[in-house]
């Protein structure tokens, strides 16, 4: 678990991650100038079916070599098992359903930001399977940093883009950190399976809101009887 108060580790996450997206951001403002209006209709469509189909698309994929060593799930249909393994805690479930509905509705909002999240998110799927060759950890992560920054500085959204995304990744470190208490699980995910977590975390909300009274009732049990536990020691 890490050192400090949740909030403040939640506030270093979001000036982190939103700090690395509006650099990106920068240096493409640099190099294109301003933003060139928003993205077409068609572009959207695209955008959403990519992250829809990210997870088949990116298994289909060839892949380039051996996977290196730590990376021990060559699709996501083998990762998929693991992300739910590590998201057994009643009170992490249910946090996940607002964390990816609330950045999915905010997102949504602003059709360039709904498309910088789409491509960031899709793309970075297929991009992990093209890098199981890669021993370099968090390579991932960084190219979805690209993707993002270039994108929604494109369509005139680098700073709500930022921001959104940075929050997303806060609260799922958090969440993993003191509810979930798995933090080192989920650090390994984010070192090289980045995408495949967020691609993951999208198809495990929608399993927990379709089930979400007895998630809810779950959850407020755990959370009731850690209260009981703690008051107890």
């Amino acid at each position: 678990m890490p050192k400090g108060h949740p909030v403040l580790v939640w506030l270093e996450e979001v000036m982190l991650v939103a700090g690395k997206s509006l650099l990106v951001s920068a240096v493409t403002w640099c190099a294109i100038g301003t933003s060139r209006g928003g993205p077409s209709a068609v572009t959207v469509c695209v955008s959403v079916a990519l992250l829809l189909a990210s997870a088949r698309l990116a298994d289909c994929i060839p892949v380039f070599g051996q996977p290196a060593e730590e990376k021990v799930y060559s699709t996501f249909r083998e990762f998929w098992p693991r992300y739910l393994a590590e998201h057994r805690e009643p009170r992490d479930r249910v946090a996940h359903v607002f964390e990816f509905f609330g950045v999915a509705a905010f997102m949504a909002a602003d059709s360039g930001r709904l498309v910088a999240f789409c491509l960031t998110i899709g793309l970075g799927s297929l991009i992990t399977r093209l890098l199981l060759h890669s021993p370099e950890p968090r390579l991932e992560g960084k190219l979805m940093y690209l993707i993002g920054g270039i994108v929604s500085q494109v369509y005139g959204v680098p700073i709500t883009f930022a921001l959104g995304y940075a929050v997303w990744l806060a609260f799922d470190f958090v969440g993993h950190a003191y509810l979930g208490e798995n933090a080192k699980a989920a650090a390994f995910l984010g070192r090289h399976y980045l995408a495949w977590a967020l691609v993951g975390q999208a198809h495990f909300a929608c399993r927990v809101a379709a089930n979400f009274p007895q998630e809810l009732f779950a959850a407020r049990r755990c959370a009731a009887a850690r209260a009981t536990a703690g008051r107890q020691a």
